[in-house]
């Protein structure tokens, strides 16, 4: 479901930087997809000493998106 959402979320991400919004959320939102599979991958294979701060990267970049996105970021024109 991780990489589901985190897929859509880039892509609308992405939507918003083609329809006038800036462009540094859309790339977040692109690495924190790609570190989705980083991430399972490290679950299932990596250590856990690697594993968990990675969960909090994620965090929190999933949560600077959800911020730029719910204070009106996709509105503003790009810089």
């Amino acid at each position: 479901m991780l990489h589901v959402l985190s897929g859509l979320t880039m892509i609308v991400a992405v939507l918003a930087w083609r329809g006038g919004a800036a462009l540094w959320p859309a790339v977040l939102a692109l690495v924190v997809f790609a570190l989705t599979f980083v991430q399972a991958y490290l679950g299932s294979n990596g250590p856990i000493a690697v594993h968990v701060p990675g969960a909090m990267v994620l965090t929190v970049g999933a949560v600077v998106v959800a911020a730029w996105s719910f204070t009106g970021g996709s509105a503003h024109a790009r810089r």
